[in-house]
């Protein structure tokens, strides 16, 4: 999708379309786990919601993740990439979009404002599956939806709640551990790794966009 915008061409607008629908057929749309994603397909076009050998969440569909973290990502980028070259395709996104934000609401976001302890400090509970690292991915999605959408009030609410949480993860300073990085987990205040680097950049690209206390 970023080598068509950047080119122009064709055959990557083509992949860019057809990624994008194959990652909606993914998604759940009716039911309890409306929003949700499947993370396997097989090569006859079955859905197949658990792996073997089992991973959690198990079906796949049936919780909050890091694939419905990278599906708001993909969706969100993608909205803002067709909504004037396709918009009719551009509203389809939108909807799935709509779809996985709502989800969101039902489970980590709504734990906003409560936090946990980890290693004796006080860290945000809402983040998605506990991570910075995962939240991160979609905060970078929506903020790209709401600089193409800015009158989305929904998506703009996630992004300032999710932005929230991961600048939350941040702490220390130019003499004091961690540094000021953000760390990824909220079940550790000691582990890092080099994916969490994503968190400060999602942080740094909703700040263009979002309310919150932080930006």
């Amino acid at each position: 999708m970023r080598h068509w915008q950047q080119t122009g061409d064709a055959s990557s607008r083509t992949r860019a379309f057809d990624l994008l629908r194959e990652l909606a057929y993914l998604q759940t749309t009716s039911g309890p786990n409306a929003g949700n994603v499947v993370l396997w397909q097989q090569a006859d076009g079955t859905l197949t919601p658990s792996a073997k050998p089992v991973e959690l969440p198990d079906p796949s569909d049936s919780a909050e993740s890091y694939w419905l973290a990278r599906t708001v990502w993909a969706l969100g980028e993608g909205y803002a990439a067709f909504k004037s070259a396709d918009p009719q395709f551009a509203a389809f996104l939108q909807s799935r979009l709509d779809l996985a934000v709502g989800s969101l609401n039902k489970q980590s976001l709504a734990k906003y404002g409560k936090y946990d302890v980890a290693d004796g400090a006080k860290v945000p509970a809402w983040l998605i599956t506990g991570g910075a690292d995962a939240s991160a991915e979609a905060v970078l999605g929506l903020s790209a939806y709401s600089k193409a959408a800015p009158d989305d009030g929904a998506a703009a609410t996630a992004l300032n709640q999710l932005t929230e949480g991961v600048a939350g993860m941040s702490s220390g300073s130019v003499q004091q551990w961690p540094f000021g990085a953000i760390l990824p987990w909220n079940q550790s205040r000691t582990l890092w790794h080099a994916w969490g680097g994503m968190a400060a950049a999602a942080v740094a690209n909703a700040s263009r966009y979002c309310i919150a206390p932080i930006c």
